[in-house]
């Protein structure tokens, strides 16, 4: 709670604090009891768990010029006003006062033991050996410093450490692997990409994105970005994207929802927690949405377009397998990984899935320098559980020959809407091959479909029509182009200019906001209660 909320709010967070801000009278209740009066205890299955919204929250990056009202209540004038439930009436913290850093919160709090409700005397060890221990571990709580600030997407924390570290992270902060940390733990609603954009300038050297994109497991940052994709949208378990998650029954990051629906603290995950469940339901989840695809395309972009220096065609280290019998590794390229993200995304995907979410991911990972025609060596019967091992299965296919290569009847057993636009990314994948400059039209109409448009009610499409997915099947079939769009066909009115690359002519072009794509306001995103402005990138 300290990390997430670090800068405002209550300047030390008790566990009476932390119980009212996150499950309130729910957790008041089955926390008054002492460790010895376990019978008081609601069973776990007695437990009750409301599920999160179904809407998707969002972030506008806000802009220096443009008009903006507020949409809450000036913050209260004395500590006293803030209510703990309330995050508007919160203040900041003063900056006349001196404040402790992260990493001496965590000293002071595992000295004192005012982090838990469990009495000293209860405690099989001395306070004075656990500071003694917590001397000594002056590093590693450095690191897990950053490793919180990181997963609570908190800026205002993250500047703290480094203006109180000399500029030089902890040695050992390159084992948390901060890049993919970040990249486990989005946040479309609230922080988008700002952190791992922070974290690609303040981190040089030995603790640069280029010495850190691989973790231990094999996996690049953008697999990590995949792996988000599938744990949100998709029912898929952990140990059929990696075999190094074969005994984990969950994805990094969970407590973390990408669109904003849920985080650690949000009163359906301590109930969900309370109620003897760690993974989240399946339906909790809904489809690759718009703001989930926004923050994602975001952090490609942050990734490989600010600075060229990081290649995007790297091999994945998601969904390798082993030939079983001449035993060569079958690695992924970043295109190949994508289609299998599509595939799930259409096999084991949520009720009302578009694959607009896949189809805008690839037009963007084509507009930052993947390679449609490079190959890969892989085996489809590997990838899809019928390989038998007799004998070698695998050869070497483009991203596009290893969608062709999915089983008709796979396809066709999925609802029809998601069977539309699987033939469109595959269309999309086809047409990428002849390197023609109308992909940019594709990535252009994506931003601004992402820009302008939002699910408000429970009848609403999860798309817009005017990114109609059958009319841009249509002209990949007839012409081929990815030309009709009715937000660019008929659009000449409605959105500004871009280039053969899809990007928008104006200030930070890489993340244009609304009204930088637009000629006129004609989106649905009056729902303020849903919206956060946050800092540009």
């Amino acid at each position: 709670m300290t990390a997430k909320y670090w800068g405002r709010g209550p300047e030390t967070w008790t566990p009476g604090l932390i119980t009212a801000k996150t499950t309130g009278p729910f957790e008041l209740e089955s926390s008054a009891a002492t460790p010895g009066d376990a019978a008081s205890i609601p069973k776990a299955s007695r437990v009750t768990v409301d599920p999160p919204s179904q809407f998707c929250r969002r972030n506008v990056h806000y802009k220096t010029g443009v008009g903006c009202e507020p949409a809450t209540p000036p913050p209260p004038k004395n500590d006293n006003e803030q209510d703990i439930e309330d995050e508007s009436t919160w203040l900041p913290w003063g900056a006349s006062r001196d404040h402790l850093t992260p990493a001496d919160t965590m000293r002071s709090v595992l000295s004192d033991n005012s982090f838990s409700r469990i009495d000293e005397d209860d405690i099989p060890l001395s306070t004075s050996s656990i500071t003694r221990a917590v001397n000594r571990s002056q590093d590693q709580i450095e690191v897990d410093s950053w490793g919180f600030a990181i997963m609570a997407r908190n800026l205002k924390s993250l500047h703290s450490l480094r203006e109180n570290g000399g500029n030089m992270p902890p040695h050992d902060l390159k084992h948390i692997h901060p890049f993919h940390l970040a990249a486990s733990h989005l946040d479309g609603a609230h922080s988008c990409c700002l952190v791992l954009i922070h974290l690609r300038t303040t981190l040089q050297g030995e603790f640069s994105l280029e010495n850190n994109y691989t973790n231990d497991l094999g996996h690049t940052v953008l697999d990590s970005l995949m792996i988000n994709i599938l744990r949100s949208h998709t029912s898929v378990t952990p140990s059929e994207v990696c075999q190094g998650f074969e005994k984990q029954n969950r994805f990094p990051g969970e407590e973390v929802d990408i669109c904003g629906r849920w985080d650690a603290d949000s009163r359906c995950i301590r109930q969900l927690y309370a109620s003897g469940r760690f993974t989240i339901p399946f339906e909790w989840k809904h489809p690759y949405c718009h703001s989930s695809v926004q923050t994602i395309c975001h952090l490609i972009t942050t990734l490989f377009v600010i600075d060229f220096s990081l290649d995007i065609n790297l091999p994945s280290g998601l969904f390798s397998k082993r030939c079983g019998r001449c035993r060569k590794d079958l690695k992924l390229l970043p295109l190949h990984t994508l289609v299998m993200v599509a595939l799930y995304l259409g096999d084991r995907g949520t009720s009302g899935e578009t694959m607009f979410g896949a189809i805008a991911t690839l037009s963007c990972m084509l507009a930052a320098g993947t390679n449609p025609c490079q190959t890969a060596e892989i085996s489809v019967s590997a990838l899809l559980g019928t390989d038998t091992g007799k004998e070698c299965t695998h050869s070497s296919v483009t991203p596009s020959e290893l969608a062709s290569l999915v089983p008709d009847g796979v396809v066709e057993s999925w609802p029809r809407e998601r069977q539309r636009g699987w033939r469109a990314f595959v269309a999309v994948l086809d047409f990428a091959l002849s390197g023609s400059q109308d992909l940019g039209v594709l990535w252009g109409a994506s931003q601004t479909e992402m820009l302008t448009y939002r699910r408000i009610k429970t009848i609403d499409p999860w798309v817009s029509d005017r990114f109609d997915i059958q009319q841009l099947l249509q002209g990949l079939y007839d012409r081929p182009r990815p030309t009709n769009i009715p937000l660019h066909r008929d659009g000449d009115g409605l959105r500004q200019y871009f280039d053969t690359q899809g990007l928008f002519h104006g200030y930070g072009h890489l993340y244009p906001t609304n009204h930088e794509v637009c000629t006129r306001y004609f989106m649905n995103l009056e729902d303020w209660r849903r919206t956060t402005f946050i800092d540009p990138p």
